[in-house]
């Protein structure tokens, strides 16, 4: 396959970049749409992260937006020729939608696209592929018996779930905090409110029957549950919260609202609007290995969005060693603190994580749009 330098520009481009170029008419929409295509099919082949091309459909949809601007002079949306690429459980009519579970293959497709692709495509967007998924999407890796074990194209041998930075997470976070500080922002140090308490919650409500509803559905075509999705279900169980009974259903809604109500006190008390936190305890995981979503999952059981941002540092094994004096607090603790290789992750990007306030999602993406510019030393 010939890789023309062009091409590797259009692939490299931003949203804006991408939009201005259309302005200029210095690219079409098919020629973009091509250029993603291509690299996709590339990486696909090292990593496996594609379940379906939608080759012929974005293409013409790209060919009738560069007509519209042809005949128009005008942009067709924000997303006017952006290719888009959709997780394999969002609906696409008259697509099969199996959210990695072997026996949802054989069910009716969906006669309509998804709310959110619909609004995808008013915006101008071109879907051009569909992504991989974890089986049933309980698991933190992304594998299931359908389409395989998607690779992470940084080492193979790595979960393609975001990597932060071991050690140098508080490096990261650090150096965010600090360019906040020069760009105006008040900064202030946040102690995690009691998240053992909002994860015991959080486990019993997604399996409330510790899994079994969808061991069952994995019965249905004698798929295997794989050891990340039986693991999800064993955190439930654990909790010893599970419950299927109306009034277990309610206690549980209870603890979680008076856990939420305290969160938001807190944060009304210390004057605090954003919370910045790694992204994940390390450096990333090895395949097969990624039980601690904890950084990210306590957002979920608070009903607080949030964004995952690069810091533009990376790990750096002479600088992010593991400290042999650490006294782990549990047996995770533990666990993951064993798991780190300052030599394996050496190099990877250190990712931060921003939170905001309930129902706030606009501001969250304006307040990590700031951060990412103080990161990065724009004014």
């Amino acid at each position: 396959m010939r890789w023309w330098a062009e091409e590797i520009k259009m692939t490299d481009s931003d949203v804006e970049s991408l939009l201005e170029a259309y302005r200029a008419r210095k690219w079409t929409a098919r020629q973009v749409i091509t250029a993603f295509l291509k690299k996709a099919v590339m990486m696909n082949q090292m990593t496996n992260f594609v379940t379906e091309f939608l080759s012929e459909g974005a293409l013409k949809r790209a060919d009738d937006l560069d007509a519209h601007l042809a005949s128009t002079g005008i942009l067709a949306g924000p997303l006017h020729g952006i290719p888009t690429s959709l997780a394999e459980h969002i609906p696409l009519a008259g697509r099969i939608t199996h959210a990695g579970v072997v026996s949802r293959i054989t069910q009716t497709p969906p006669a309509e696209d998804a709310h959110l692709v619909r609004l995808l495509r008013q915006a101008g967007a071109v879907v051009h592929l569909r992504t991989n998924v974890a089986q049933a999407l309980v698991e933190l890796g992304c594998e299931n018996n359908i389409t395989g074990r998607t690779l992470n194209p940084r080492d193979l041998r790595l979960s393609p779930g975001g990597p932060c930075g071991g050690e140098g997470v508080s490096v990261g976070a650090g150096a965010a905090a600090d360019k906040l500080r020069q760009a105006g922002a008040r900064v202030v140090d946040w102690e995690p409110y009691d998240h053992q308490r909002g994860l015991d919650i959080l486990a019993p409500l997604c399996f409330p029957d510790g899994g079994q509803r969808y061991l069952d559905e994995f019965n249905e075509s004698g798929e295997p549950a794989l050891p990340l999705t039986l693991h999800a279900f064993e955190t439930a169980k654990r909790s010893g919260k599970i419950s299927l009974s109306a009034h277990g259903i309610q206690a549980l809604n209870h603890a979680r609202d008076r856990y939420q109500q305290e969160h938001d006190a807190l944060m009304k008390e210390r004057g605090v609007d954003f919370i910045l936190s790694p992204a994940y305890v390390g450096a990333g995981a090895l395949q097969g290995s990624a039980k601690y979503p904890h950084y990210t999952s306590i957002w979920n059981v608070l009903d607080l969005p949030s964004v995952v941002l690069p810091s533009g540092l990376g790990s750096d094994k002479n600088v992010d060693t593991r400290d042999e004096s650490y006294n782990p607090r549990s047996e995770m603790d533990e666990a993951e603190w064993r798991a780190y290789d300052p030599g394996l992750f050496d190099g990877f990007p250190i990712a931060l994580q921003l939170a905001g306030k309930r129902s706030k999602d606009e501001e969250v993406l304006e307040a990590a749009r700031v951060l990412d510019n103080a990161v990065k030393g724009v004014s």
